[in-house]
């Protein structure tokens, strides 16, 4: 074909191509613009640009046959017949009848130099255009055009030198072959080999070519996203740079939503390593705005900062009240706000929704070792754990937030038979301290403390240090205001230090050992709050003054309460520090004394066997052989006997209110001055409840319910007041799913 027809069909051709464009409402802005870019380069001269531009057109749109039959053209021009055919036979099905259709079969023939498939090209356009009137001058000047080919190609063609033989073709003429015939695991293994050559001439196209590969092949592929980033940073006006910025957009979009889902999905297996990474992942696609919010939401969950959590969450549906994670942030604050139960299963740590759903484990048995004991701080938001790590055969305590960070290691044992007890956590104003009992790798054991607003390492108490064969006398108790620490040694003397001075500690009784002791809270300024202990037929006492350690092991304590027969063996003041109790084991006598101005007898009551003073203000509860009672200890009142109760009843205070829990057997109640307020039976008949557990905001309790004895852990059941009457007992955690050792509460 000459050049002048050439030219008349392609102007034919690209107003034909205008008015079917304006034609397409469905085709997309980006694929126009593509498309009007490879036409560009195609008038230029530049076919193997614009086969290259072409082909973005029909991977975003594979029925696009304009955007084919340019490609076609393209390799005409180049003369490459067996690529034109190819490409001409993808676009025909895509062609209306008329002159698109015609060009194409003009095309195939010239291709194919065989005279019948110029008859195609003719009935193609005679059988008329959509924008061109039946025997118009334009139809009937395209009839010609395609006759006058027809006579061209019949004319013989001046002899002509041969054809010098082709060179081999190069990786960049291979690339652009493999790239046209979306080939695309040979675009990406040619494409990888450019992009590590500065000096080819197509190291710059060759990140496109490769990220849209991998596009073809995973649409959220990082790799895509990582070379057409390269591709903009090596181009940023190049002919493909505003092409792959309308890509990159909705692919960070989606892969952020995708990481997102990540995210929560490791969240909810406990899987915080993971989830670390995809954070960090994530916010390096995003800019900040609503969904930026929702990622910090998760990011504080991940470091065990609720509160926060909760604040980015609650702006999130302020901010976006239609967005795209509106119902998650629902379903966070809804979980954030509600207490969640930890237990110990298969020999680790896990959190466990109120419902006894959506385990996630908190310990892992390859990363930590067996977990054996934990507690959860007062606040729910802490917990200690004891695990046993059997290569090295020691004992560790670890600690985390109950809510997502990795569990960090405090102690480490001496190993053998060591043993860590008496874990106690005790919150104050300057932090959160954890308390216990351990032995170090000397082989010496001590009461050990850690401090939770610090990331380091638990530490020995000065003057704790204790043999194994006295270990068994290790006990301490913070004071209410929690400013001062005493405990019992080794060696059965009574020590005591202050916050401020955990290094110094000072011996306050060393004539006897001391059998138990007890805090008493400040009450006003006039009345200071006090520190007590027995050696078991002698109470003595010391005030909280400010040179309460200043006197040092000389200034002993005079005895305020001389019991010559007795044989106390437990010593408690009430929560408003006016009333002191000391019980005799063996008598089974609990002695009564008003602890202000002075140590004054209130008086005796007999038959007890357990007694235990309430958390909030001043009652009194103690159980005797027939049932359990309870009184607020004013004077010609009588106790009340709690209803319901027998001896073998067992009982527990609220930790923040003056309710008091009862059980035994098969039923469990919840009573205010003795009077049942909430619970209900479960319907099993042996076994003995243990192990009540209250959440921190007291609106619910779990207990243990075993099957056969305590050393068995059978089924938990939680006490909701809130419930209906028939609800307020139910079953959490089957014993069949367990065995569990209940743990308590986070929050």
């Amino acid at each position: 074909m000459n050049v002048r027809a050439k030219q008349t069909m392609l102007g034919l051709l690209c107003a034909m191509l205008l008015l079917l464009a304006l034609g397409h409402a469905a085709l997309a802005d980006r694929a126009q613009q593509l498309y009007g870019e490879a036409n560009e380069l195609h008038k230029q001269g530049d076919y193997s640009g614009a086969i290259a531009a072409a082909r973005q057109v029909v991977v975003l749109k594979s029925d696009s046959g304009l955007s084919w039959l340019l490609i076609g053209e393209c390799y005409v021009q180049l003369n490459k017949p067996e690529e034109a055919i190819k490409a001409l036979d993808r676009a025909l099905p895509h062609l209306e009848p008329g002159h698109a259709l015609g060009l194409c079969w003009l095309l195939k023939a010239e291709s194919y130099e065989k005279l019948d498939e110029l008859e195609h090209a003719i009935k193609a356009i005679e059988e008329g255009l959509p924008h061109l009137e039946p025997g118009s001058d334009e139809q009937l000047e395209a009839i010609n055009l395609l006759k006058t080919c027809v006579q061209e190609i019949n004319e013989p063609e001046p002899d002509k030198p041969p054809d010098k033989p082709l060179a081999t073709a190069s990786t960049e003429d291979l690339l652009i072959e493999a790239f046209v015939g979306a080939n695309w695991p040979r675009v990406i293994e040619l494409g990888e080999k450019i992009t590590k050559q500065p000096d080819s001439p197509q190291y710059k196209n060759a990140h496109y070519f490769v990220g849209m590969a991998y596009l073809q092949l995973d649409r959220a592929s990082l790799e895509a996203l990582k070379y057409l980033r390269d591709y903009l940073k090596l181009s940023p006006d190049g002919p493909y740079a505003e092409a792959v910025r309308k890509l990159i957009e909705p692919l960070d979009s989606n892969r952020f939503y995708s990481l997102v889902a990540e995210i929560e999905e490791a969240l909810d297996t406990g899987e915080l390593a993971k989830a670390r990474e995809k954070t960090e992942e994530a916010r390096k696609m995003r800019k900040p705005g609503h969904d930026l919010t929702y990622l910090n939401g998760l990011t504080f969950v991940l470091g065990g900062q609720e509160d926060k959590a909760i604040h980015e969450f609650e702006r999130y549906l302020s901010d976006a009240p239609s967005g795209r994670f509106v119902h998650s942030c629902k379903v966070w604050l809804y979980e954030l706000r509600s207490p969640w139960l930890v237990v110990i299963r298969n020999e680790q740590v896990l959190r466990i929704f109120t419902d006894g759903t959506k385990p996630r484990a908190i310990s892992r048995v390859d990363e930590h070792g067996k977990a054996e004991q934990a507690l959860i701080s007062p606040d729910g938001r802490m917990i200690a754990f004891v695990a046993w790590n059997e290569k090295p055969n020691t004992r560790n305590v670890f600690v985390c937030h109950a809510f997502g960070s990795e569990p960090h290691g405090i102690f480490d044992s001496g190993g053998g038979q060591s043993a860590i007890r008496d874990l106690h956590w005790f919150q104050h104003d300057r932090g959160l301290w954890l308390t216990f009992v351990g032995e170090d790798k000397a082989r010496d054991y001590g009461i050990f403390l850690y401090d939770s607003s610090r990331i380091g390492r638990a530490f020995m108490l000065e003057g704790s240090r204790s043999s194994p064969a006295n270990a068994k006398n290790l006990r301490c108790q913070w004071s209410p205001d929690a400013e001062h620490l005493a405990w019992i040694g080794g060696d059965g003397h009574l020590r005591a230090t202050q916050l401020s001075t955990l290094s110094t500690a000072v011996k306050l009784e060393d004539r006897f050992e001391v059998r138990d002791f007890a805090w008493g809270p400040r009450v006003t300024s006039d009345l200071p709050g006090f520190l007590i202990w027995t050696n078991g037929h002698q109470i003595f006492r010391r005030d909280v003054t400010p040179d309460f350690l200043s006197g040092g092991q000389n200034a002993h304590s005079r005895p305020y309460i001389n019991i010559p027969q007795g044989h106390i063996s437990k010593l408690g003041v009430s929560a408003d520090g006016t009333l002191i109790g000391a019980w005799d084991r063996r008598s089974e006598t609990l002695h009564l004394y008003v602890a202000h101005p002075r140590m004054s007898p209130l008086g005796v009551i007999e038959g007890v066997q357990m007694f235990a003073f309430s958390n909030a203000g001043r009652q009194l509860a103690y159980s005797t052989s027939e049932s359990i009672y309870v009184t607020n200890m004013v004077r010609d009142i009588p106790p009340t006997r709690v209803r319901g109760t027998r001896g073998i009843t067992e009982f527990a205070w609220s930790p923040v209110t003056p309710e008091l829990l009862v059980w035994q057997s098969d039923w469990v109640c919840l009573t205010v001055d003795g009077k049942p307020r909430a619970g209900g039976r479960t319907r099993e008949s042996e076994g003995p409840f243990v192990e009540p557990r209250w959440s921190p905001d007291a609106s619910r309790v779990a207990i243990q319910r075993n099957a056969i004895s305590a050393r068995e852990p059978g089924s938990v059941w939680v006490l909701t007041t809130q419930l209906p009457e028939l609800e307020q007992l139910h079953l959490v955690l089957p014993s069949e799913q367990g065995p569990f050792y209940l743990v308590g509460w986070t929050s």
